[in-house]
């Protein structure tokens, strides 16, 4: 069995775009996906061509005997297409037209296929070319496709890989802050799914309740039941099904709050086709499952026509890593690498799943007559062993071979006594994948997220700096952080995390000396019973104010001092070598730089000066090794 690489151009119906607006846009107070709608210094673009023409676009192929994929790089680096080969059957959305709207943070956004949104979503490059590079390893075929984003010079990179054994697609990505600062930033794969009137979206059967974004409202799940207070209310009644698509007739987002759920996957089925597909990832690490659906009304229909021309309709299917929900998002520090890892595959005749890994999905469905088992493997497995047990013990054992062009189903007539499980273990005994039937009303709903209160209404100090955090992290679009932090400051001028978060508004803007200021205040308070503080953040900011400034001899002061704990050790160390180069010490940077990388062997910036010092070529050969994108676009601090 052998997996193929092809890169070529493929001719694709499009509508093109117009030329971008010739000068900048500075939108204040916009929302877009409920975080800042912000678009500088990224083009916008409000011109569409009513007329359709085949263009060329630079197009990358992964294929195996069991599935073959489409990436287009120029196209935001999206999975254009995911075809299981066994079934003939699209496992994710197929459009087979460029046809953009409206929709994205900068104007086009075309639906289909997989999009990696980050650093916020929808990502704001997802109608604009990103560096792309492919290769093989051994059984492994891949590509990576990356880009440093237009706000924060972050670099986002996946590694898109098919290898010969396995029916998934493989993700995994890359996210490196390339700067001295932290910043907020969230990851969520975008899956479009092709429905029909019975296509059911499949959560884990832990899921118990839903919310929208920001967590506004909650409703039950699967079955729903009174009026979802979202941007459209609707009401649910008594109760209704909302797994099946034609149940939500109108715009909705379900998504699932981070503890909710303990599974691994997030899955949809088509019914008719008996066919379907699975998204995998580590939950700790990516506890985000989203559903997103126009809803099955006119309105919905008229929205998926703008994006289509063959009358095919969608619904979204994400998993967010890092999050839980939009737009919240979470932390990268200072030259901080994160990676993880995202699957998809086709599953077929075996209905919804309910569990799933990288491995297999399994099924357990209770019937008249007993249980439905099913059983879908991502590789070929000889004498794979499938037992269904329940409170009395083994009520059924069978041994037969598994492979993603068949898979394993079993209509098992028995009486059940308690709750039935499936476990499937290979010719070794090692399980594969095994599900327990859940049973239902063990969790607590979600409470739903409560506006922000004004700052003179909040009663302590402590909540209106975790409120005025909160706007930061969230990229709130309407209100300001800095009203919460500086009512904190009139009721305690001296309140470090006040000070601190005041500072870093200042720094943020180019202020220099007012950030100092407030650093300072901030130190004044850490340091009124000991010099030597447990967080040393403050210091490494005033570091970074004072380096901005060109006075160079604080800002090495103060980095020297942020290095006395251990999270700032990595950037302070990072500063001062800077520092040291600037001043002509050779020596003394190359020391500092491998100090810097004791903390964080990621810190590929800190790698790349460092055998720029050193004169050591291989350093240069390590890094593309990880990262082939690295010189792609890249720029320096």
């Amino acid at each position: 069995m052998n997996s193929k690489l092809e890169r070529k151009k493929v001719a694709i119906p499009t509508y093109p775009i117009g030329k971008a607006e010739p000068l900048p846009l500075f939108f204040e107070k916009r929302p877009y996906q409920g975080a800042s709608g912000k678009l500088y210094p990224i083009p916008y673009v409000t011109n569409f061509s009513d007329e359709k023409v085949d263009v060329e676009y630079d197009t990358i192929i992964l294929e195996n005997d069991y599935i073959k994929v489409d990436l287009l790089p120029e196209i935001g680096g999206k999975i254009n297409r995911a075809y299981d080969k066994t079934s003939d059957y699209d496992f994710i959305y197929y459009n087979k037209v460029i046809k953009p709207a409206m929709v994205g943070l900068a104007g086009p956004w075309v639906s289909g296929g997989i999009e990696f949104n980050w650093p916020q979503h929808h990502r704001p490059t997802t109608f604009m070319p990103v560096n792309a590079e492919v290769g093989e390893n051994g059984k492994e075929k891949f590509a990576y496709m990356g880009e440093i984003d237009y706000f924060h010079n972050m670099k986002g990179m996946v590694k898109v890989s098919v290898d010969d054994d396995h029916s998934y697609i493989k993700a995994e990505i890359t996210v490196y802050n390339g700067t001295p600062e932290a910043h907020p930033f969230m990851w969520w794969a975008n899956l479009a799914v092709e429905i029909n009137d019975d296509y059911k979206t499949v959560f884990p059967p832990d899921v118990e309740c839903v919310n929208d974004h920001d967590r506004r409202a909650v409703l039950n799940w699967p079955v729903a039941k009174g009026v979802y207070n979202t941007a459209r209310p609707f009401d649910y009644g008594e109760g209704t099904d909302i797994h099946t698509f034609s149940a939500v007739k109108v715009p909705c987002s379900f998504l699932i709050s981070k503890g909710q759920s303990d599974a691994e996957f997030v899955s949809g089925y088509d019914v008719k086709k008996q066919c379907g597909v699975v998204t995998v990832a580590n939950h700790h690490i990516a506890p985000g499952k989203k559903l997103w659906t126009w809803g099955d009304s006119k309105f919905g229909a008229k929205w998926c026509d703008n994006l289509t021309d063959d009358g095919s309709r969608y619904i979204e299917l994400m998993t967010g890593c890092y999050t839980d929900n939009q737009p919240d998002f979470t932390w990268i520090a200072p030259y901080e690498t994160k990676t993880f890892e995202q699957y998809w595959y086709p599953i077929k005749a075996i209905g919804e799943a309910k569990e799933a890994n990288k491995e297999a999905a399994c099924n357990l469905e209770r019937t008249d007559d007993g249980i439905f088992v099913g059983v879908y493997s991502t590789s070929a497995r000889k004498k794979c062993r499938v037992t269904v047990k329940d409170d009395s013990g083994i009520i059924f054992e069978k041994v037969t071979d598994i492979c993603p062009k068949n898979a394993y189903t079993e209509n098992v007539n028995c009486k059940i006594n308690g709750i039935p499980e499936i476990i499937v273990t290979d010719e070794n005994g090692e399980v594969i994948v095994s599900y327990k039937e859940y049973q239902r009303g063990n969790k607590e709903m979600v409470e739903p997220r409560l506006p922000a209160k004004r700052p003179e209404d909040i009663e302590t100090v402590e909540e209106l700096y975790l409120n005025g955090s909160h706007l930061v992290q969230y990229k709130h679009f309407a209100y300001k952080p800095e009203d919460y932090f500086m009512e904190g400051l009139r009721r305690d001028p001296g309140d470090i995390r006040c000070n601190k978060a005041m500072g870093e508004y200042h720094l943020t803007r180019g202020n220099f000396d007012l950030a100092i200021e407030y650093y300072t205040r901030a130190i004044k308070r850490m340091t009124i019973r000991n010099f030597n503080p447990y967080d040393t953040e403050a210091y490494y900011n005033r570091a970074l104010a004072y380096f901005y400034k060109g006075d160079l001899k604080q800002a090495y002061d103060d980095a020297y001092v942020s290095i006395w704990s251990y999270p700032q050790r990595c950037p302070g160390y990072y500063l001062l070598a800077k520092i040291d180069a600037l001043r002509g010490d050779k020596k003394s940077a190359i020391e500092l730089l491998k100090l810097s990388l004791q903390t964080n062997t990621n810190h590929l910036w800190g790698k790349y000066i460092l055998g720029i010092l050193t004169g050591d070529e291989t350093i240069e050969k390590t890094i593309l090794e990880n990262d082939p994108l690295f010189f792609s676009g890249l720029e320096t601090e």
